[in-house]
């Protein structure tokens, strides 16, 4: 049983963080399964776990801009870690992966076809992509509240973590592992945009590119594709998609 009072350990404070991330804010309480999981490894209670991670909310600017924000006290520690890993997402997912690791002696990384791994990737370089690609998922469907940002589609076996500015062209891992890079797509609209045959305007709308008319049959474009051109996305409760990246699409990846 927990000893309560006992002070919060740097990587304690780190594991909080990682799983703040990857479970949407509004489920961040003691009855979570993702948090009564974490608490058990822990030794901490649920109750003490949730809390911790509730103080990181004072610390979100993408909540403050929605008028959300966590517990107003918090440990000097929990702001530390915070800055810590501000901007390196990617080392956090690393970090977090080490942790659990270490605590649970299994291995955390999704076994899940909805992870899509590029080709030539072996050894330790595919091991460190799906870890960081199973923090980015949870990361992007947490923060869309697991439901596809076009379609409201909510099926999780259906729903992919979307970069915007694609996995191979980022500039470093943090790109590759920031949340405002990503949307919650179906796997169906994941491959269109994917594939530069749709798009986001600076508004956030949805452009569908001329080509993809003449390559599916009417229907199919009418019913999937062509009903939601002009409709604004779903937005993410934290996260939401960086106009840096959606240039990029625009510009790079879109087909016109």
């Amino acid at each position: 049983m927990e000893n309560y009072g006992k002070k919060w350990t740097h990587d304690e404070v780190v594991l909080a963080l990682g799983l703040y991330f990857q479970i949407p804010f509004g489920k961040i309480h003691s009855h979570s399964p993702e948090i009564v999981k974490l608490a058990s490894l822990m030794n901490r209670s649920p109750a003490s776990l949730s809390m911790k991670m509730g103080n990181f909310g004072r610390l979100d600017p993408t909540l403050a801009k929605r008028g959300v924000g966590g517990l107003k006290n918090g440990a000097k520690i929990d702001e530390e870690v915070w800055n810590e890993f501000i901007g390196r997402r990617d080392d956090l997912a690393t970090r977090y992966h080490e942790l659990l690791l270490s605590l649970s002696g299994k291995d955390t990384i999704d076994d899940d076809v909805m992870i899509k791994t590029p080709p030539g990737l072996v050894g330790m370089g595919l091991s460190h992509y799906r870890i960081n690609q199973t923090f980015f998922r949870h990361s992007v469907l947490s923060a869309y509240q697991y439901t596809c940002c076009i379609t409201g589609l909510t099926e999780p076996k259906l729903l992919i973590a979307s970069h915007v500015k694609p996995w191979a062209k980022c500039d470093d891992g943090n790109e590759r592992t920031d949340t405002s890079n990503g949307l919650c797509l179906n796997a169906l609209h994941d491959r269109a945009f994917d594939k530069g045959m749709i798009t986001l305007d600076e508004q956030l709308k949805v452009i569908i590119s001329t080509s993809l008319k003449d390559a599916v049959p009417h229907k199919v474009f009418m019913d999937y594709f062509l009903r939601y051109e002009g409709q604004k996305i779903t937005l993410p409760h934290r996260g939401h998609p960086a106009e840096t990246f959606l240039s990029y699409h625009r510009n790079k990846i879109f087909l016109g």
